[in-house]
């Protein structure tokens, strides 16, 4: 599983969440939560299991998390999974 900068839209009071799935096996489901400069979560939303690209089209799911106060300044989201990665260093991106 993976997400970009790009990948993540703030609207209003939440934010949408584009996650890829980019290995060659299927992805267990995982979630997704929002963090704190400090690191407390502060929303979370499940990410449901996806597909192998095996077939070399995007695998994707749409994952909205809600800002508690509304301002994203200095937060983030990232993927939590217990499945083994190769890095870990597209599972989470800046707001």
């Amino acid at each position: 599983l993976g997400i970009g900068r790009g990948d993540a839209v703030v609207k209003g009071g939440s934010v949408t969440v584009k996650v890829h799935s980019l290995g060659a096996q299927d992805a267990t489901a995982a979630r997704l939560e929002l963090v704190s400069a400090d690191g407390k979560v502060l929303s979370s939303a499940p990410v449901p299991a996806l597909r192998a690209p095996k077939d070399l089209l995007p695998k994707t799911a749409s994952v909205k998390l809600s800002i508690p106060g509304g301002k994203a300044t200095g937060l983030r989201v990232r993927i939590v999974t217990a499945q083994p990665q190769i890095t870990r260093l597209n599972d989470e991106v800046g707001l």
